[in-house]
């Protein structure tokens, strides 16, 4: 009997620096060599059935990803665990596995992310989060690629929507972002809205956790 799981991992260290297209290969090449009972698509060139619901921006450490896996036959979750951790790479570690109940797929509606200011910065981004929260809008400009005229064209987007709470607590910068439909407020962005460095800084962020559901 088939079965669906979810199961949880972190990315730390110089793995953050992979794509999500680099991240699905190493996740679908790491499931292989743990010589799992693994569910294959069909057609002329099968693929292991999996998903990373939630893609992880590059350069950001993970605590509490996701994998979504199916398997052909039964297994013991720590059976799982222990396969996929000894074929893991360097700065990735599985910890959680679930069995999933129903059809559905897991849905990413609320992210976190933690990032620790030096002293010498935090004074100013108390007073520029403080300037944020008197303004209705909060607009940046984004470079959204055109596939059929393969260009690059810039829009203004206001993310204030899908930024839930923002704030700074002691020396640590704590952000939840929503989506607003399909679209969501890239942590750069935000860094770049609170005059950080949205390509330094953002090597130092951490994701902590992705809130899902089904």
């Amino acid at each position: 009997m088939s079965q669906r799981w979810t199961i949880r991992f972190a990315i730390t260290g110089d793995l953050r620096f992979l794509s999500h297209h680099d991240m699905m290969r190493v996740m679908e090449r790491t499931a292989r060599r743990a010589e799992l009972p693994l569910c294959y698509s069909q057609g002329f060139n099968p693929r292991v059935k999996f998903s990373l619901p939630c893609p992880r921006p590059v350069a950001v450490t993970a605590l509490d990803d996701m994998l979504v896996l199916s398997l052909e036959a039964p297994i013991e979750s720590d059976q799982l665990l222990a396969r996929l951790n000894e074929k893991a790479l360097k700065d990735m570690r599985f910890f959680d596995a679930q069995v999933m109940e129903g059809t559905n797929s897991p849905h990413p509606v609320r992210t976190h992310y933690e990032l620790n200011v030096p002293e010498d910065k935090a004074r100013k981004l108390r007073e520029r989060l403080s300037d944020l929260a008197r303004e209705e809008s909060w607009n940046i400009r984004r470079k959204v690629s055109k596939k059929r005229a393969k260009l690059q064209v810039s829009r203004t987007i206001d993310i204030r929507p899908m930024v839930e709470q923002i704030d700074l607590v002691d020396k640590t910068l704590r952000i939840t972002l929503v989506p607003k439909g399909d679209l969501w407020a890239r942590p750069a962005e935000v860094l770049y809205l609170v005059d950080l460095d949205g390509q330094v800084d953002l090597g130092d962020v951490v994701r902590t956790e992705v809130e899902y559901v089904t």
